[in-house]
């Protein structure tokens, strides 16, 4: 007796269980993949974020991000005062550099007295606002309409400044730290004097660039 045999699957169908068998889900599930450091780029920068809990911590985190913001303006306030023309601007931005310069002085203190590494951290904003005023710099305009411009860009450093110190002071002020608190009160009024300055030199300043357009035309 012979014994039936089924016939081989068609083409067709061996593909479609093939297909079935590929799509159907696998029975344990995947895991996700762990981060280890063998897997990091060489050379690629990390960012380890500054564990701030108390308002001493960000007191302290501030205070690293004025002194950062400080340093950029010693290096760019020269650069500001050569590109002045009017000579009351330049002047200045000449003496707002000697009282920069104190500035930092005060912010050492600081970190001696509440017992912090100051350097370490960059200031981006800074960074933005001194690059926005080099611009300024390399802009092909008139005298005025330039000197309009740097302080324009001058005044915007001046009252990041001052929303920082300010900011600060109260901080100081809450935590009990007097003397830090004096130290960031004097900074403050020289900002907020360098800004009341700049506002009295623009009012001529930015006639004169507004009659060197009328003259243009």
């Amino acid at each position: 007796m012979r014994l039936a045999t089924s016939a081989p699957p068609s083409p067709r169908a061996a593909l479609a269980a093939r297909d079935f068998i590929a799509l159907r889900p696998s029975p344990l599930p995947l895991r996700p993949a762990r981060w280890h450091r063998d897997c990091e780029i060489p050379g690629a920068p990390t960012h380890a974020m500054p564990k701030i809990e108390t308002l001493h911590d960000l007191l302290i985190e501030e205070l690293k991000d004025l002194y950062s913001a400080e340093t950029q303006l010693v290096k760019a306030l020269p650069k500001m005062a050569k590109a002045a023309s009017d000579e009351r601007l330049k002047e200045g931005f000449q003496k707002h550099l000697a009282q920069t310069q104190e500035q930092v002085s005060r912010l050492d203190q600081i970190a001696k007295i509440l017992e912090f590494t100051p350097k370490g951290k960059k200031c981006l904003a800074m960074e933005g606002l001194v690059a926005e005023g080099s611009e300024k710099i390399s802009d092909d305009a008139s005298d005025s309409v330039r000197d309009a411009a740097l302080i324009c860009a001058a005044q915007k450093i001046e009252h990041y400044e001052i929303a920082g110190y300010g900011t600060l002071r109260e901080f100081a002020e809450l935590l009990g730290y007097d003397e830090v608190r004096a130290l960031l009160e004097a900074t403050l009024e020289e900002e907020s004097a360098a800004d009341e300055e700049l506002t009295e030199i623009a009012s001529s300043i930015n006639i004169e660039a507004e009659q060197g357009i009328e003259s243009d035309e």
